[in-house]
């Protein structure tokens, strides 16, 4: 399977970082934790010092460092479309 096509996958290297495919939107994200939608539902991310190394919405590859505490997956689809989503409001 492709992961960059249609699917989703997360990697972690020793809770110090996540590489993320298969990411639609972020839909919010501070040092602590992070709301990302994916192909798969909502991913819900808490540590510290968190920050987004790479970022590719068009691929769905998003790279995350720091310290990782919890990852947690909801069903929950579409999350971001009750509102404007998070990079189309920093870039407009």
């Amino acid at each position: 399977m492709d992961d960059s096509q249609n699917g989703h996958r997360l990697t972690m290297y020793n809770r110090g970082g996540l590489v993320m495919t298969g990411i639609t939107d972020v839909i919010s994200f501070n040092t602590q934790e992070a709301l990302l939608e994916s192909v798969c539902g909502v991913i819900f991310i808490k540590g510290t010092d968190l920050k987004i190394g790479k970022i590719c919405i068009e691929s769905g590859d998003v790279t995350v460092d720091g310290k990782v505490d919890t990852i947690q997956y909801s069903e929950a689809v579409g999350y971001a479309k009750k509102g404007k989503k998070l990079l189309k409001r920093l870039f407009s």
